[in-house]
């Protein structure tokens, strides 16, 4: 039942949403899908009340007809109550009245629409900017999210090469110059609302995110203010009042003057036959609808609260994240990459060790136009490697910061000059609304992809693993893109062979036997220990039988042959000898 209940409600919210992805963070899905949600439902429960015959019911006097009922009943609807506590008079003058009246309960559907409406801005804001920057997070989450339950190898690097590709145009981009931008921080800040020009900053959506959390705490907050000023009551001091009425035991309290069930109501009736006279009534009404809004308003009071802790908080993760653990976080994922991509481009390494000075010279003075090839008109160059560049190609430039005077890091260039903070923020989102592994795997492909382009690597011999050789058949298993070896040569295995013995009677073997040992009795039992090194054989005389009865000889086995079967395996023909008895020689014994 869980189960169908959680299922329904993710596609209730991507029904809301028109979409499952997300590209944010669980703080702002607290506000813009959650309370957005809550608040509908509540709105729909409001508006069925708020309909029906019986959302005012007044007291009237007993001489009113049926006519007279519903026009008070209506007229108070429409006109707006006041409320006085039951233990005081009635006030005389009509500005007091009208200071306590009740402005609200006929727009409470209204008030909670404006809700969700001021809840789902920021999102909106960031999907509008965050879109026209040059990049959609939303379709890399998707994509790292499809890669994660792809089972299928091929379409698992398709998509990891679509992803890869898609952050480094983003990241890579040759108008991004790092000394060429906006230092000032209130510059920076006006630069969030364009970003035609912000993206090139390098940090235009890290700076955006923040600025849109931001703006859910600043909205969260406003909520309160703003209905205080709607229910004109100090909308802020709700929970703490039912909290204190709890703990005194009073419960509810049924004469609230937050959401007051019986309230008092002025009217008017003229007649047409004296039209200077008008008859003024006061009659009480209760209003059934503020016991739903009394329950509605104290658990928003109390969501509200849990959603400005939780969005603060987030916030202040989001900060630490993104400003303070950056460095951690992409050397820790590089610890754990392959082994020949460490040995080619270890990320501790300098960079001077894997650059070509000379060349890097060479691409920043044509980079600049400083050198030319006035004779040809091609403008082509050859670099001492031999790769071939063109004068309006792209050109993937190491700052002199990188390799001259003490010099930095592979890790610092790839950190601070490739992904800087927009490539972190997106490998953060990534890792947070899809998977940790696929953000590492990201982050080792993106790493590559900016060595390659930029620094030579070192020669690494590439390990070979050991044949493997199973115990039955002697099949050789090679590696993949190698011939398969020989096969061993094996010995056939050799049949053990067993000599005949001469055949010997037993009969004159056992009186032989009985003639040397005639000082023992045959009662008296003997045993002697038999030398199996020794060439004679010894028989152990037994006492329980008789020296003239024959004994039967041990059956012996030859093998004669051996054959092979068609699965491999050999069987040999045995071939059994049985004792022949002289029947002549019997006889002669009796």
């Amino acid at each position: 039942m869980s189960a169908l209940i959680l299922k329904a409600a993710n596609e209730f919210s991507t029904l809301f949403l028109g979409t499952s992805r997300s590209d944010d963070s669980a703080g702002d899905r607290l506000s813009y899908r959650y309370t957005c949600a809550i608040l509908i439902a509540f709105t729909i429960i409001v508006s069925n009340r708020e309909f029906t015959s019986k959302r005012i019911q007044c007291w009237v006097p007993a001489f009113f007809t049926g006519n007279y009922e519903d026009y008070t009943n209506n007229v108070c609807w429409v006109r707006n109550t006041y409320y006085i506590d039951d233990n005081s008079e009635i006030p005389e003058s009509a500005e007091i009245r009208h200071d306590t009246s009740i402005r609200y309960y006929q727009w409470i559907p209204f008030i909670l629409l404006f809700q969700a409406f001021l809840f789902f801005v920021p999102y909106v804001l960031w999907r509008v900017l965050c879109q026209r920057s040059g990049i959609d997070i939303r379709d890399i989450v998707e994509a790292a999210t499809n890669y994660k339950k792809a089972n299928d190898e091929k379409q698992r690097d398709r998509l990891m090469k679509f992803m890869v590709q898609i952050i480094d145009q983003y990241v890579d981009d040759p108008r991004r110059q790092s000394n060429n931008r906006e230092t000032v921080w209130w510059k920076k800040f006006c630069l969030v609302f364009f970003p035609s020009s912000g993206r090139y900053m390098g940090d235009y959506l890290r700076n955006l995110f923040i600025f849109i959390k931001i703006i859910y705490v600043i909205n969260a907050v406003a909520q309160v203010l703003i209905l205080s000023l709607l229910l004109g009551q100090p909308f802020y001091s709700l929970g703490t009042t039912v909290i204190r009425l709890l703990y005194q035991g009073k419960g509810w309290d049924f004469t609230s003057r937050y959401f007051p069930k019986v309230t008092l109501c002025d009217f008017q009736i003229r007649e047409a036959n004296a039209l200077p006279i008008a008859h003024t009534y006061t009659v009480m009404c209760v209003l059934p609808i503020n016991l739903f809004n009394q329950q509605i308003f104290t658990f928003l009071w109390f969501w509200i609260v849990f959603v400005i802790i939780l969005t603060i908080y987030d916030l202040c993760m989001w900060i630490f994240r993104l400003f303070f653990r950056r460095d951690s976080y992409l050397e820790g994922r590089l610890k754990v990459m392959d082994y020949e991509l460490t040995q080619k481009w270890p990320f501790n390494d300098l960079c001077v060790n894997h650059v070509n000075v000379e060349d890097m010279e060479r691409i920043r003075r044509i980079q600049s136009r400083d050198e030319t090839i006035p004779s040809t008109g091609d403008e082509v160059y050859i670099l001492s490697d031999g790769r071939k560049i063109h004068h309006q190609s792209r050109m993937f430039i190491v700052p002199p910061v990188y390799y001259e005077g003490k010099g930095k890091t592979i890790f610092a260039f790839f950190n601070e000059e490739y992904l800087e903070a927009d490539g972190h923020f997106i490998l953060r989102i990534v890792g947070t609304n899809a998977s940790e592994f696929v953000s590492t795997k990201m982050i080792h492909d993106l790493y590559q992809m900016c060595c390659n382009k930029r620094f030579k690597p070192y020669d690494v011999q590439i390990m070979t693993a050991p044949l493997r050789t199973t115990l039955y058949k002697y099949l050789v298993i090679p590696k993949e893109g190698q011939p398969p070896p020989e096969p061993p040569e094996t010995e056939q295995p050799k049949t053990p062979t067993i000599e005949t013995r001469p055949s010997v009677n037993p009969l004159i073997q056992r009186f032989q036997s009985h003639t040397t040992n005639d000082q023992h009795p045959p009662e008296v039992k003997r045993r002697t220990s038999q030398n199996p090194s020794s060439a004679d054989h010894q028989t152990r005389p037994r006492s329980d039988t008789l020296p003239f009865l024959e004994q039967p000889e041990p059956v012996q086995v030859q093998y004669a042959s051996t054959t092979r079967r068609g699965n491999g395996m050999q069987s040999t023909k045995r071939i059994q000898q049985y004792p022949q008895y002289d029947e002549h020689e019997e006889e002669g014994a009796v």
